[in-house]
Formats: structure tokens, sequence, C-alpha cells
């Protein structure tokens, strides 16, 4: 039989044993976090001269930006700039473009009336327009309506015989079963290619490089 002194003992050496802090938990590891993209706001359209002059009125008899916004619905930040800039607006800078209107109408008109006009250099253009101007008004001129310079698409030269010939081969074939065109022997390698061997640029805009007279 166990003494006394025994069991005073063992509970001890069990209450120690309980008392033993625990380790510590690790923390759970954070997600990444994601940078979100900033919120682009519109730009809110410039005032007018009248504008910005009906503003400096109601700011020069007492009247605070949150009054003239609500009375307006103008931003604050336009009222402030408005108070605080001239009222009329300044001229934007830049060269005004040298050709008219009218004139660059002709010229996009002259360019796109016949394939030997697309094939035209600036240089040529400004030449035969006689616009007074040279090359660089010429291509700034097409720039601006769309107009650029790219390789012209090699396209080989089809009669009305040869179309013709072609269209009614393709009835003649047009049923022919799997068998048939299989003891045809195909070959896509020629000796020859027709059409000019050279780089030749047009005035062309985008989308149009398949039209005829491109």
């Amino acid at each position: 039989m166990p003494s006394f002194l025994g069991l005073v003992l063992n509970q001890s050496e069990e209450l120690s044993e309980l008392e033993q802090p625990s380790e510590p938990e690790q923390p759970l590891p954070l997600p990444p976090i994601i940078p979100r993209p900033p919120i682009r706001r519109p730009k809110a359209p410039q005032l007018t001269r009248d504008q910005r002059r009906d503003c400096q009125l109601l700011h020069s008899i007492g009247w605070s930006y949150s009054q003239i916004h609500r009375q307006t619905s103008y931003s604050i930040r336009q009222i402030g700039l408005a108070c605080t800039i001239r009222a009329t607006p300044k001229k934007k800078s830049g060269r005004p473009p040298i050709l008219s209107q009218a004139q660059v109408e002709e010229l996009v008109e002259f360019v796109c009336a016949s394939s030997a006009n697309r094939r035209m250099s600036f240089t040529k253009l400004a030449e035969v327009l006689d616009f007074g101007v040279k090359k660089q008004a010429i291509r700034s001129a097409l720039l601006r309506e769309g107009f650029h310079r790219r390789l012209a698409m090699r396209k080989p030269p089809i009669t009305e015989k040869n179309r013709q010939t072609r269209l009614q081969w393709a009835l003649e074939h047009i049923n022919w079963t799997m068998a048939q065109w299989y003891e045809i022997l195909w070959t896509d390698e020629t000796w020859i290619t027709g059409g000019r061997h050279t780089r030749t640029w047009v005035t062309r805009r985008a989308g149009e490089e398949w039209d005829p007279i491109v």
C-alpha cells in the first residue's frame, strides 16, 4: 500500500506537468496583398470664357465655391481654376496646318482617283497639285486623314477571259467525288512568278490593301 508521502509526491508531479506552458501556436500566414489599379476618373470638360466669367462674378460678390457649385453644377476644382486664372482661355500652341480644308479634300480626292496617283511620292504630289507647299505639308495632311505609305500587295493580273475560264472550270468540277480528286497530282511550286519584282509603295488607309485601285 503506497504511503501518504508517495501519494503527495505523485500528485505534485502531475500538477507540475499540467502547469508547464504549452508551445505557442504558429500564426497563419497572411494572404498576399494584391494591389488594385488606380481608378481613373474622366477628365471634366474645360469651362468656356462665359462660364469662367460667371464664376468670377459670383465669387466677387461673396459667393463661396460650394454655393457656386450648387448653382452651376461645376466641380469645385473647375470653379477654383476659373476664379484664379484669366477668363479668356489661352490659345493652344502649335503651328496651324498649311493647307486649307478645301485643299486637303482636293488632295485626298486626287490620291484616291487612280492607281497611278496612289503610287506617287509626296514630292511628286506636291509638284503635280502645285499648292505651293513641300512634301512635308502633303505628308502631314495625308497623315491627319489616315493615309500612310505602305508596300503594295502583290495581286496577279486576271483578265476577264481568265476569270470566266476559271469559273467554268469550277462549275464543271463542283460535283466531283473525293476518289476523283485523289487521282489529281497537286503542286504549288512554280519557277516563274508573274508581276513586278521590285517593292512598290502606295498611299492608302488601313484596310485598303486589297482595293482594286491600290
